[in-house]
């Protein structure tokens, strides 16, 4: 249902699974063969490719990423100082617009964005688990396909760019992270939205307006492109430990429940049978 090809990818697979939403139940062959590649590279940075949809605005490009408080924090460090800022740097010199990936707090981009926040389930979610840093590029359904592919090129060329330059630094930082993630006694499970933490980002968009729907006759929510704003609109992205559990020495796993066992084995955890 995107604005492209006739024929396109798909996020369901032939038995209707969603592939991004599959992370950590594991339904899919597609999901276990890709867990497996994951853990046996253990990449540095993860990048997945989709389209977006929803408000409608001058970007052709929203950039998701790992977020940071999930991190080991030298980790989040490089991706909010080194990592990230290179990608805008890179863009702007392509002159291809992007924004961070918001949702709206209501239906308009005025009256509030907040940062997605991408639980285990999701691949840059779960990529997180592992120090790894996930990249989402969601480049916008209603711009041309043309310029959609263009720009989801550069968000990877641009990402090689920075790695060139700051590749080693991120492996000696993954590895401290490693050892500091075998240390930590408490591990958050659930995360809450800081609603008190509110910046003011800059947006470019159009001007949102009623107007009657050709299909009901009623008033429907229509972007104007000939009318492009420049914006500064509330913007919410600090997340908190909501729930954190303390780490147990061990878990056992009664011997009926081998789907457990064959997940546990699929991302790289040791065990040994009793």
């Amino acid at each position: 249902d995107q604005n492209g090809p006739r024929v396109h990818g798909q996020r369901a697979n032939a038995r209707n699974l969603d592939l991004n939403r599959d992370l950590v139940k594991v339904d899919s062959r597609n999901t276990q063969t890709l867990l497996q590649v994951l853990r046996r590279w253990d990449p540095d940075i993860f990048i997945d490719t989709h389209v977006s949809n929803g408000a409608d605005h001058q970007y052709v490009m929203e950039l998701l990423t790992t977020h940071p408080a999930k991190l080991d924090p030298e980790v989040a460090a490089y991706l909010d100082g080194t990592l990230v800022p290179g990608l805008y740097e890179w863009m702007d010199r392509k002159k291809i617009a992007m924004c961070p990936y918001f949702e709206t707090v209501d239906r308009t981009p005025e009256q509030g964005l907040v940062a997605f926040f991408d639980t285990p389930r999701y691949t840059t979610g779960y990529t997180a688990l592992f120090n790894t840093i996930g990249l989402m590029a969601e480049s916008h359904m209603l711009k041309p396909y043309a310029d959609r592919v263009n720009a989801t090129f550069q968000l990877m060329l641009g990402t090689l760019v920075v790695m060139d330059e700051h590749g080693q630094e991120l492996k000696e930082i993954r590895d401290r992270a490693k050892t500091r993630t075998t240390q930590l006694k408490e591990l958050p499970l659930r995360w809450t939205l800081d609603t008190t933490k509110v910046e003011r980002l800059p947006f470019k968009g159009y001007r949102a307006e009623q107007r009657p729907s050709a299909v009901t006759g009623l008033s429907r929510l229509y972007y104007d492109r000939t009318r492009p704003v420049d914006l500064e609109v509330p913007w919410m992205d600090t997340y908190t430990p909501g729930t954190t559990r303390t780490k147990p020495n061990a878990y056992l796993i009664p011997q009926a429940w081998r789907e457990v066992s064959q997940r546990l084995a699929l991302n790289g955890i040791t065990f040994q049978r009793v």
